[in-house]
């Protein structure tokens, strides 16, 4: 859950300069710099992809694992389950599996230094809203979140989602924009 909120957080925090960003730019040098030997920082960067790609890619393929679904619906015994869509592919299963594990640990990599860099400006100390502590953290977070994202993503195809039996949300669709091939 602290994960999920982190990541709402940040995004939130960034949503319309990150994601509009677009580009070869590197981030400048800077003190959180992800750890060179985190798997966020590690191997062959998707293309363009920054760590806030990453995290919006990651809650999209969280989205893909469970749907509610209401069972009896209008009878006594009506109940919400949480089921799996149907893709009918094992591969797409696995490949779903395993990019929420590699998004996972880039996850836990930008929280720790995200945590690091409000520690640092803080000094200890709460940082207040609108003060230029709380600015300086959200320019190196924004910082962080630019950077690239270095995972290796399993790419899905739109057709193996079986758009025309799942009713998988548009807003999950969007977020798995860059990794979706039509």
């Amino acid at each position: 859950m602290r994960g999920f909120i982190f990541t709402t957080v940040a995004v939130a925090m960034i949503a319309a300069p990150a994601v509009c960003a677009q580009g070869p730019e590197q981030p400048k040098a800077t003190p959180h710099n992800l750890d060179k030997a985190s798997p966020a920082a590690s191997g062959t960067p998707e293309a363009g992809l920054s760590i806030n790609d990453c995290l919006i890619i990651l809650q999209g393929l969280n989205g893909l694992d469970l749907h509610q679904v209401v069972l009896n619906q209008g009878k006594p015994n009506e109940q919400i389950a949480n089921l799996p869509y149907e893709f009918g592919s094992a591969r797409l299963r696995l490949d779903i599996g395993r990019n929420i594990a590699e998004l996972g640990a880039v996850q836990r990599a930008a929280q720790a230094t995200q945590e690091k860099i409000t520690a640092e400006i803080g000094k200890g100390e709460e940082i207040k809203p609108g003060s230029k502590e709380a600015t300086e953290r959200d320019n190196q977070i924004r910082e962080l979140l630019n950077q690239p994202c270095r995972a290796h993503l399993e790419h899905i195809k739109a057709e193996q989602l079986r758009l025309e039996k799942n009713e998988i949300p548009s807003s999950i669709l969007a977020a798995l924009d860059k990794i979706l091939d039509r």
